[in-house]
């Protein structure tokens, strides 16, 4: 199987026993990444792709996730955050956010083995999600680390136009300034 993933029904076809899947996943010689999915070591990638063999197709990596994805993501999480176009229906998957969203996603790319919105959508999606002070130094960063350029960040903010919060998305936008050396500094221009 690719990426060293196995799904059960595979463990189970190539002749292991569920005792010896479990006594396998025991000893450490395979780790349950997800449920159903089985790999050789635990690392976050894997975690991701283990994740994504269960998700259906149009699902993509958003938000936080994304954000620490593409380099820019300030605050740690243990979550995966997800984006679901509007009435797919998505398994519960125990550290897994989702988020419904009737604005499809143009371009996906793939980072670490996923497809992930591009990363001015991630932003803007955040700059309408989060507080004001935690969402311009957020915007700050992309910027800093060329993660995406203002004008791909006015494109996308206008692509939201109507729906919730995007009026603080646009004013953090015109603030954002990729100059900003730390969180303090962003948000004085808040004050």
């Amino acid at each position: 199987m690719a990426e060293g993933l196995y799904r059960y029904p595979e463990l189970i076809s190539v002749g292991l026993s569920r005792a010896q899947v479990r006594r396998s996943v025991d000893t450490g010689r395979i780790h349950r990444l997800s449920r159903g999915v089985y790999g050789p070591t635990v690392d976050r990638g894997q975690q991701l792709t283990a994740i994504f063999r269960r998700l259906p197709n149009g699902v993509v990596v958003g938000f936080q996730t994304g954000a620490r994805l593409h380099g820019f993501g300030a605050e740690p999480s243990d979550d995966v955050h997800v984006i679901v176009p509007a009435g797919l229906v998505v398994p519960r998957i125990r550290g897994v956010v989702t988020h419904e969203s009737v604005l499809p996603v143009q371009e996906p790319v793939l980072l670490e083995g996923v497809p992930c919105a591009p990363a001015a959508r991630c932003a803007v999606d955040l700059a309408r999600s989060q507080h004001r002070m935690n969402a311009l130094p957020l915007l700050d960063r992309c910027l800093r680390v060329g993660a995406c350029r203002p004008d791909q960040l006015r494109t996308e903010v206008t692509r939201h136009a109507r729906l919730r919060a995007v009026c603080q998305a646009r004013q953090l936008i015109d603030l954002a300034d990729p100059r900003a050396e730390c969180r303090q500094e962003s948000q004085l221009r808040l004050l």
